[in-house]
């Protein structure tokens, strides 16, 4: 006697294993990685683009001015970070769920992995909203009075240079180091700081792949802090 549910349909649309598996979230990870991909590309090519077009104030970092102090934000988006994180964690999903559990992992592994993908990633966003809501990358300037370097570079904590002692904002290419031994260049914007009786120190604010928003930055500081620029046997050293 056949099964009353065969009896009424097809047999070849009989289900073995209804609702979801872990090789379905498992392909759902490898779905979403190109999909995270062209959105973190797509985002930094058409800022990329626009900054080019439009050459914003500053190369584009934030700016506040209350009459009192300015102050600007010497970091990129959020937007940035919460997507790199969440493809870093997804390809590390993606190679260690197989190897342990194989293609097809329990439904509690997906489940649980798609999880951390999505906290860390959320978690990530809300460090650097905290970050930069605290004014942790924020340059702030009081004219005539200090200038406050924010926590970077080494910097451990805040440091105030007086207005006087700041002597010239350079820009210098900086050689960096990638995977595999290759190798790419930054732009840093520095601040030149001289102090009686003392060889000038030189404090990074910026680090940037574009040279234009570098120099950008380096000619908007110049003019808020009154420095010259520098001339053109200067440039040719730095």
């Amino acid at each position: 006697m056949s099964h009353p549910l065969l009896a009424r349909g097809d047999p070849s649309d009989a289900i073995l294993h209804p609702g979801l598996d872990g090789s379905d979230l498992l392909l759902a990870m490898f779905m979403f990685v190109p999909i995270e991909l062209v959105v973190l590309l797509w985002g930094l090519f058409s800022r990329a683009v626009i900054r080019r077009q439009a050459r914003p104030l500053a190369g584009g970092d934030k700016i506040w001015d209350d009459g009192f102090q300015t102050r600007i934000r010497l970091a990129d988006r959020l937007w940035r970070a919460g997507h790199a994180t969440m493809l870093f964690c997804l390809c590390m999903c993606m190679l260690l769920i197989p190897r342990v559990w194989g293609t097809n992992p329990p439904l509690k592994v997906a489940l649980g992995a798609w999880g951390i993908v999505l906290g860390v990633g959320l978690v990530s966003f809300l460090w650097k909203t905290v970050r930069l809501a605290g004014g942790s990358f924020d340059l702030v300037m009081v004219a005539g009075r200090s200038i406050k370097l924010p926590r970077a570079f080494g910097r451990r904590e805040e440091v105030e240079v007086p207005w006087e002692n700041a002597a010239a904002v350079e820009v210098e290419k900086v050689e960096k180091r990638g995977g595999k031994g290759g190798r790419y260049y930054v732009y840093a914007a520095v601040l030149v700081v001289s102090e009686r009786g003392g060889t000038p120190r030189r404090e990074k604010l910026r680090e940037l792949r574009d040279e234009t928003r570098a120099n950008d930055l380096a000619a908007w500081l110049r003019e808020q802090l009154q420095i010259k620029p520098p001339s053109a046997a200067e440039e040719r050293r730095q």
